[in-house]
């Protein structure tokens, strides 16, 4: 069993592909077959990230217990895919308060963009580029969303354990995955190239939002690009040089701010430009274009306190088209003990590039 040190789950929320179409098909077949699939009802969006970490052996202890364990906690999409598959690998398991979840695979995510594509050309009100186009999901943001990214396309790939894994975005043997180097730049991944289901992974580096023009950036990914979601994510760059200091004091970070500096740029991750310009401005041609606007907050860490960076922020999202993806619960009561440099939920000596991806259909 690989041990749970070296890889934790990220509760990924990547592809929430759509989540009207996903749930009209797994309601209809429910309806058709006279029964539900789990005996906990399907997490609505985001409810699966609240739950605890429970351990592999206590739900892998007899082949009964195992089976009641899946038959509550997991649903599958059109009969694939409806257990724990590899999470069972690790030493725990993350199970969300009172709902059950999908554990995405290869076979499920082609099935639902299948199904999104048939929706799509069937829309007359669609023209022909928009039903052909692939699902295209935009990312930006550090190393920490790389590997969000990573994480993907090792499913995509084949196995969420052992991959392969090799892309323009994660890097191949002996070539280094997208960093600093490529600062701005946004490097696709075309998933499925001449397939119906075709799926597009789109990622710039980026460090933090003060960067010159980042604003035209987003901008231009969401009114020329017209992917279906979104999803940003900075911290760790803003905090970079006071995390240095605080390392060299052996301290280590809080939830909150610890000192006047770290409340200084938490203000400025919040302050009128951003709000009128990232948050507003952009949640408008967001709503307009149908594009899915997703902010991923910060994990747990030992750098910087995750509220400290997105408290703020956070509260000028509310009531506009963004939407927030709440990564600390999931992180909070485990993160010094899964990684080697308290930070990465993706990297360790041996397995630079490893997570799990859960997606969760809206309801």
């Amino acid at each position: 069993m690989a041990h749970l040190r070296w890889r934790i789950c990220i509760f990924v929320f990547v592809l929430i592909l759509d989540s009207f179409f996903a749930y009209r098909m797994r309601r209809e077949r429910e309806l058709r077959s006279g029964h539900f699939t789990s005996k906990l009802p399907k997490c609505k969006l985001y409810e699966d990230t609240f739950g605890t970490w429970k351990s592999v052996r206590e739900v892998t202890k007899s082949a009964m217990s195992l089976r009641e364990f899946e038959q509550a906690h997991f649903f599958g999409v059109d009969g694939l895919g409806n257990g724990a598959g590899h999470a069972l690998e690790f030493d725990k398991i993350w199970v969300p308060n009172n709902c059950s979840y999908h554990r995405f695979t290869n076979e499920t995510i082609n099935k639902c963009l299948l199904y999104d594509l048939n929706v799509r050309s069937m829309n007359g009100n669609l023209s022909q580029e928009a039903k052909t186009k692939p699902f295209e999901i935009v990312f930006m943001g550090d190393s920490a969303m790389r590997g969000i990214v990573c994480g993907i396309s090792r499913i995509l790939l084949g196995d969420e354990i052992r991959g392969p894994l090799g892309n323009v975005i994660c890097g191949f043997y002996r070539i280094n995955p997208l960093s600093t180097s490529a600062l701005g730049h946004p490097y696709t991944w075309y998933v499925n190239q001449g397939s119906k289901t075709a799926l597009d992974l789109t990622f710039t580096y980026i460090k933090t939002f003060q960067i010159a023009h980042f604003d035209w950036n987003l901008e231009w990914e969401v009114e020329t690009e017209k992917p279906r979601i979104l999803v940003l994510n900075t911290g760790a760059w803003d905090y970079d040089d006071i995390a240095r200091e605080m390392n060299a004091r052996f301290v280590n970070a809080t939830d909150e701010c610890l000192w006047a500096n770290q409340t200084v740029i938490s203000e400025r991750r919040a302050n009128a430009w951003v709000n009128s310009t990232i948050v507003h401005e952009l949640a408008d041609i967001g709503a307009r274009h149908g594009v899915r606007l997703i902010y991923r907050n910060n994990h747990f860490n030992n750098r910087f306190g995750p509220t400290c960076a997105d408290q703020r922020l956070e509260a000028l999202m509310q009531g506009t088209h963004w939407e927030v993806w709440d990564n600390k619960r999931i992180s909070a009561n485990v993160w010094k003990s899964q990684t080697w440099d308290g930070f990465h939920f993706d990297r360790h000596k041996s397995m630079c590039f490893h997570a799990c991806v859960i997606c969760v259909f809206d309801s």
